[in-house]
């Protein structure tokens, strides 16, 4: 008679060779998911990486649009002094139009007083030759009249030179506006050179962080490949429990959950005929003999029956 701790009884008919198989193929299937935990945790570092770059981008357009605020503000301020130096140069030019204009009338003026000179030199000769008749009213006459007309001639004289004087302050006084325009231009380009500066710094960090998302993206896409691979993994050693236990044999007509049923039935059946030259271990419900086991006069087994169904 056999009893339940009979050798073979509890793996009947399992050789070495079968448990080892069962033991690698549980072994690789608990591989398997510890691969998938593990990039299932690489996937969801690489959406963290993924997320901070996207941060980090977004930041960097928020300095790309205040540098370029920047250089918009810089180059309006460009477009008043400019302006301002159009204006101070078309102020010049009037200016020495009437400089110019002054200088005419000087000479005009500086003509006519030779001339002037020329008429009390003729008078006076005439006057000295007129001594005899000097009773006589018309020559004095003369003589009035040329110094009247010197006396005109050098009125004329000062005012040109008045208004030559006033053009010299107002070309003066332009040249100032000209001067300070002409500080405030380089001073509104130094903004616009540093501005420029800053705008492509500002690229570069871009092109860095864009660089760094390209890359993020690589990651995700490699783990997400591993994570593929994974479920490879999973999908040979059996994609569920049930494929698992049944879907194939390990031994001869007998897949895993056969033989756990089996052992079942031996370890924690009910019993018939124990002692008996017929034994049969039932199912745990007891509707059904697991293993029908026939022995000779000597207790040694002869046929076995196995029903895994």
């Amino acid at each position: 008679m056999v009893g339940l701790d009979s050798p073979g009884l509890l793996t009947p008919g399992l050789g070495p060779g079968e448990v080892s198989a069962a033991t690698a193929v549980t072994s690789d299937f608990a591989a398997a998911y510890s691969v998938i935990a593990s990039l299932t945790k690489d996937l969801a570092a690489s959406y963290t990486v993924i997320a901070v770059v996207s941060k980090d981008l977004a930041a960097t357009y928020n300095v790309q649009v205040a540098v370029t605020q920047d250089l918009a503000a810089s180059y309006s301020i460009i477009a008043p002094v400019t302006s301002d130096l159009a204006a101070s140069y078309s102020l010049i030019a009037a200016i020495t139009k009437d400089l110019a204009a002054a200088y005419d009338v000087q000479i005009a003026v500086t003509k006519d007083l030779p001339a002037s000179y020329s008429v009390i030199a003729a008078v006076s000769k005439d006057l000295a030759a007129s001594y005899d008749v000097l009773a006589d009213s018309v020559v004095t006459k003369d003589l009035t009249g040329v110094y009247t007309l010197v006396g005109s001639v050098q009125s004329d004289l000062a005012a040109s030179y008045s208004v030559f004087e006033a053009a010299q302050k107002d070309l003066a006084v332009t040249y100032t506006v000209f001067e300070a325009v002409a500080v405030d231009l380089p001073g509104s380009y130094t903004v616009v050179g540093a501005a420029s500066k800053d705008l492509a710094a500002n690229y570069t960090v871009f092109e860095a962080v864009a660089l760094d998302l390209a890359a993020s993206y690589v990651v995700r896409a490699t783990v997400s490949k591993d994570l593929a691979a994974a479920y490879d993994i999973e999908s040979t050693g059996g994609s569920s429990a049930e494929e698992f236990w049944t879907g194939f044999d390990l031994e001869s007509g007998l897949n895993g959950r056969d033989m756990l049923r089996i052992i079942l039935a031996a370890v924690s059946g009910r019993t018939e005929g124990l002692g008996t030259d017929l034994e049969r271990y039932l199912s745990v419900d007891g509707t059904k003999a697991r293993i029908t086991a026939t022995f000779d006069a000597n207790n040694n087994r002869t046929a076995v029956t196995l029903d895994a169904s």
